[in-house]
């Protein structure tokens, strides 16, 4: 049995400057379905183009069973010439067991992009150029990574493979206290002195049976992101987390120290805060204002579940250095639980902010419990040559979303503004229409993402990856589900049919 994607797959042999402006029509389906069925649960799924020829394959993951007895599986689907994936795998393997997290990535082991697996030891890598399955190990000498033991719930991707801090590709694997920065080739580059934290709690003995373990720890390891710090156009690593930021300069030779060249006190925290274990602080490194040297944004969250005070600082890069102490600007909010966002909405070179607030006072809980659903306040702020960001927001909006309170997880997909789906180089909103439907706002215009432009009804509990499966140019999805064993995995195939839409079709590989 094949699974076709859709009628456009052809497209891909189209030249760039033939462009084909789809009609829009309200009544016509923006996606094609196809589901794939599951096996298991299906704790992981992406698109890829993993044997190199071209076409964008399916690979998924899938769990069978509870540990001792549990069974994880690769299964990988490769397209064919004609643009249809089988229902059954072309490859099921147990390579997968033991692993703690994965990637994706186009590294120089043969044609086609590779998986890679974070285990205790180090990191396999799985190529499968002429589609068949191999496997090599890039070991950490002497050490262990984080991966000492699998998730027990799921596999989740963590970006190990980074560009920017060298002349290719290189991994950045975190171990304890430390990050291993590596070549493709499993050379060692450096060993980063990144720092960690841990908390601990030990039921006391004798005692009451209150857990069910002799030692149960959170064990918190740096945020790092890539961006020039110090203006010499080489990417350096910062590793953050609520305490401090380090920064570790790329020398000339592309190559590190083990010791931060900035280290940056955050200073937020206050005893009451260290004494609650309430409290927050996140980090962001992003180009504010588009000159390539990357600044600070420090969200710091205090106070109760129905208390919490939200200060946000924005830090601009002066001379390779933030003053912490005195923000180029500061945002305030109280009773309601902030988060921030940068995405090129208008497609100008400057990221606008985008702030999701979740208002928590007693009558937004009671609606929780009893409409199972949380409002989400969305803000987007445009850039400002006076301040940082224009103060008050440009467009604002809300939207609800539906809450499982069995697992305390969203109804269907959490929104995102991460894809273009009418290829007009705008990025969209995507939601989930509380599990039921595919609902589509297209951006650009005065107010972008006000009007829902498309309504799809589908099952849309899960999760959401997004990506070029038929190489037309235009934005398909999977959706998996990795709470219902033997739910399939359902596929959406763009039909081009959506306001505005400009088909570019791809001459290349998707998802490079």
């Amino acid at each position: 049995m094949r699974i076709r994607l859709g009628t456009r797959s052809g497209l891909a042999a189209i030249g760039l400057s033939c462009l084909a402006f789809a009609p829009a029509r309200a009544d016509v389906r923006a996606f094609d379905i196809a589901e794939l069925p599951g096996s298991g649960r299906i704790v992981a799924a992406e698109f890829a183009d993993l044997d190199g020829d071209g076409r964008t394959d399916l690979f998924s993951v899938s769990l069978d069973g509870v540990p001792p007895n549990e069974r994880r599986e690769l299964q990988v689907r490769f397209q064919r010439e004609d643009g249809s994936l089988l229902a059954q795998p072309d490859i099921r393997s147990s390579a997968v067991a033991g692993a703690a997290a994965f990637d994706v990535a186009d590294l120089p082991d043969g044609p086609g992009q590779e998986i890679l697996l974070l285990r205790g030891p180090g990191v396999s890598v799985l190529s499968f150029a002429n589609r068949e399955l191999k496997q090599r190990e890039i070991g950490v000498p002497n050490r262990l990574t984080l991966g000492t033991s699998p998730d027990e719930r799921g596999l989740d991707r963590l970006r190990m493979a980074r560009t920017g801090i060298g002349p290719n590709i290189r991994l950045l694997v975190p171990l304890h206290g430390q990050c291993a920065i590596f070549e493709p080739d499993g050379s060692l580059v450096a060993l980063l002195e990144v720092g960690h934290r841990a908390n601990y709690f030990i039921p006391p003995r004798p005692g009451p049976l209150i857990g069910e373990n002799e030692i149960e720890q959170y064990y918190d390891f740096p945020r790092l992101d890539v961006g020039d710090v110090d203006g010499d156009g080489r990417g350096d690593v910062i590793a953050s987390n609520r305490h401090e930021v380090r920064v570790f300069l790329q020398r000339p030779d592309s190559s590190f120290d083990s010791q931060p060249d900035l280290r940056l006190t955050l200073g937020r925290l206050t005893v009451e805060d260290q004494i609650r274990g309430t409290s927050n602080v996140r980090v962001l490194p992003v180009d504010f204002n588009g000159d390539g040297a990357i600044d600070l944004l420090v969200t710091y969250t205090t106070g109760g579940f129905l208390n919490a005070k939200s200060e946000t600082t924005f830090h601009l890069n002066k001379n390779g250095r933030w003053d912490l102490e005195n923000p180029d600007q500061k945002f305030l909010d109280e009773d309601a639980w902030i988060s921030y966002q940068f995405a090129d909405l208008d497609a100008d070179g400057l990221p606008e902010l985008i702030q999701a607030r979740i208002p928590m006072t007693v009558l937004e809980i009671i609606e929780l419990l009893v409409q199972e659903a949380i409002d989400i306040e969305i803000s987007i702020f445009v850039p400002d040559a006076e301040t940082v960001y224009a103060v008050p927001a440009a467009h604002k909006s809300k939207l609800d979303l539906g809450i499982r309170l069995d697992i305390f997880e969203p109804r269907g997909f959490v929104p995102t503004l991460s894809a273009d789906f009418n290829g007009d180089g705008l990025l969209d909103r995507i939601s989930s229409g509380d599990g039921k439907a595919i609902e589509i706002y297209l951006g650009g215009g005065k107010k972008p993402f006000a009007t829902r432009d498309l309504r799809q009804e589908l099952d849309t509990n899960g999760s959401l990856r997004l990506g070029d499966l038929d190489g037309d140019g235009l934005t398909d999805f999977l959706i998996f589900d990795r709470t219902r064993p033997d739910a399939p995995i359902r596929i959406g195939i763009n039909r081009g049919t959506l306001p505005g839409t400009i088909v570019t079709p791809s001459l290349t590989a998707p998802n490079q």
